[in-house]
């Protein structure tokens, strides 16, 4: 896990009381939150959301460049 996490990097992170949960992190890839380590990725990315934004839209193409992660819990 990401146990370092600083909380204005997490944005939203929440767990219901049967276990469920989502997190976001908004403007960020999954596993790429520093454009030092894969600065190619990073420009592509970039070019990439650019064009989303004119085709759907800021906030739809935010979801783009952005972290989501969900449990579903119990799986029974």
């Amino acid at each position: 896990g990401d146990n370092e996490c600083p909380a204005e990097a997490a944005n939203l992170q929440m767990t219901s009381k049967y276990g469920s949960g989502m997190g976001v992190k908004w403007d960020g890839y999954s596993g790429v939150h520093s454009a030092d380590l894969v600065p190619e990725l990073m420009a592509f990315g970039g070019a990439k959301q650019e064009r989303l934004n004119k085709e759907i839209g800021d906030v739809r193409a935010r979801i783009y460049r952005s972290h989501l992660n969900c449990t579903v819990f119990p799986n029974n």
